[in-house]
């Protein structure tokens, strides 16, 4: 990013800040804020240790000082702005999940649908959260990060106290980190009811919504299960008429896997009912960190131009963030594309080849933070 395209950042993001009403965090001026500049990109150097007792200190500096990208504290202390973390006085945290585009095993076949699929693991985060923990909507806040995915806000003060190892069990929890598949069929536990269910439903499509050689090489794509181990599972299935004599076998025999091997099955299964972008190492210590710092929503995310966003969560299945998250006009702007890329914005596909020309001023924000793209006058 040369320094005219970062003046030029600088001058929209200026315009924003000055015109946007800041949504703050509870208590925000109990919490630590940091920001990385223009000035320092590509090189991140974050400037932190500040805080804030007014909301207009906070406007004010965002309109002076243009950050590329606004942080502040999960954490509440009783002196944020002190430079050693001991001399903050730590008072308790949120509990924040953050969901991440890059770490979905099937990453879409581009920007767009990988952003649906990863809005697709929120909703189901979100259900897990409200439906088995108890948490109350009223204390739960959903936000688009600005980029590739979502952060989910927890303010209820009763997980204000948890220390990491209790977060790292709720993510466990919610993961179904260490779930034994013998004891599907054996306890009445919520993720035993819901594993045993989908089991059941995949052994009956199996038997009933499959052509049979078609089943049997459903089931060799399993790890340990080859053609004649396959062969006798079919075999067995067969045996049964109707779906609720396929789940009387199943749990009659609780511990079905030394009938018929089908452990890889039950594995894959509960590999794949959990919230699969909570286990990887890049986002479970957002979870577990009690002094994370997390973007603010209502700022800009300096590596795409557009809008950390709020989003009900009754408006998530609709919110698309490629036209909900956008802030800036569709004035023309003349850019000089230094890596091709297409993106569809407002519902409008955009092909920026290699060279000089025209986007609308939101494409073109959006292909400069990206770095893809350099501010041409």
């Amino acid at each position: 990013m040369n320094f005219r395209t970062k003046q030029f950042l600088q001058m929209k993001f200026r315009e924003y800040y000055t015109r946007c009403s800041l949504r703050l965090p509870p208590s925000f001026d109990r919490r630590e804020w940091g920001f990385i500049m223009f000035d320092h990109l590509p090189e991140v150097r974050m400037r932190r240790h500040k805080a804030f007792g007014a909301e207009g200190e906070v406007a004010e500096y965002l309109g002076g000082m243009v950050p590329a990208h606004v942080f502040y504290s999960t954490a509440y202390y009783e002196y944020p702005a002190a430079h050693s973390m001991i001399d903050k006085g730590w008072q308790g945290a949120d509990l924040i999940f953050d969901l991440d585009a890059d770490h979905l095993k099937r990453k879409g076949e581009g920007f767009e649908e990988m952003l649906e699929l990863v809005k697709r693991e929120t909703i189901r985060l979100l259900e897990l959260l409200v439906e088995d923990l108890g948490i109350s909507t009223r204390d739960l806040e959903v936000v688009f990060s600005g980029s590739r995915g979502y952060h989910i806000h927890i303010y209820d003060t009763a997980v204000h106290s948890l220390e990491s190892g209790a977060r790292r069990e709720i993510v466990d929890y919610l993961t179904v980190t260490g779930f034994d598949h013998r004891t599907v069929f054996k306890d009445v536990s919520t993720w035993s009811r819901r594993i045993s269910t989908e089991l059941l439903d995949f052994f009956c499509d199996l038997r009933f919504s499959m052509d049979r050689n078609e089943a049997t090489k459903k089931l060799q794509s399993f790890d340990e299960i080859g053609r004649q181990r396959s062969q006798r599972i079919m075999s067995k299935l067969y045996g049964y008429n109707t779906p609720r004599e396929i789940e009387a076998y199943f749990r009659l025999h609780s511990g079905f896997e030394q009938n018929v091997a089908l452990k890889p099955v039950a594995e894959s299964i509960i590999e794949s009912a959990g919230i699969s972008l909570l286990r990887r190492e890049t986002d479970e210590p957002v979870t577990t960190d009690v002094r994370r710092l997390i973007r603010l929503p209502s700022s800009l995310h300096g590596g795409s131009g557009l809008v950390v966003t709020p989003v009900e969560m009754e408006k998530l299945e609709e919110f698309n963030p490629l036209t909900d998250a956008l802030a800036f006009t569709s004035q023309p702007v003349n850019v000089i594309c230094t890596k091709a890329f297409e993106i569809t914005m407002r519902e409008e596909r955009f092909t920026a080849r290699e060279g000089k020309c025209e986007l609308p001023e939101y494409a073109a924000i959006y292909g400069m933070c990206r770095g893809m793209c350099e501010y041409d006058q």
